[in-house]
């Protein structure tokens, strides 16, 4: 004879303390036949033992988790204006620490160049190039 150890919400079982798995509610059948609460899950069978042990652990895990949670949630909501306010203002100071590159403009050496005229070394064949477009522009 197999027994089963999963049981759905509103099935008849035994007497006993049965666990339900997604949200971890302890439920006690007072006589054999009957019912589970309703809804979806399933439930399990726990000793009477564990069942002791398992009630006050979690009230205990309650009245220490839920002070924590007020305090996150007060502190958050107190800083969050504040946080704001620094938040532009420290936006606002890295536009001033800016440098002075020019957006849509190409800086291929990392740095505009300062005098105007495009740079080129001799043996690299553009200042021909070069030369043709300062005469477009001046044009």
């Amino acid at each position: 004879m197999t027994t089963t150890t999963s049981y759905q919400g509103n099935e008849t079982v035994r007497s006993g303390y049965y666990l339900h798995t997604a949200r971890f509610t302890i439920a006690p059948v007072a006589a054999d036949g009957d019912r589970l609460p309703a809804g979806p899950g399933s439930w399990r069978r726990i000793p009477t033992a564990l069942a002791l042990l398992a009630t006050p652990a979690a009230g205990l895990a309650l009245l220490l988790f839920l002070p924590v949670v007020g305090v996150v949630l007060a502190a958050r909501a107190a800083l969050s204006p504040v946080l704001g306010l620094l938040r532009g203002s420290a936006g606002q100071l890295a536009v001033t620490m800016a440098n002075d590159l020019e957006p849509g403009e190409s800086y291929l050496a990392g740095q505009p160049v300062r005098s105007g005229a495009a740079t080129c070394h001799a043996d690299d064949g553009l200042t021909p190039l070069l030369r043709e477009i300062e005469r477009r522009r001046a044009a």
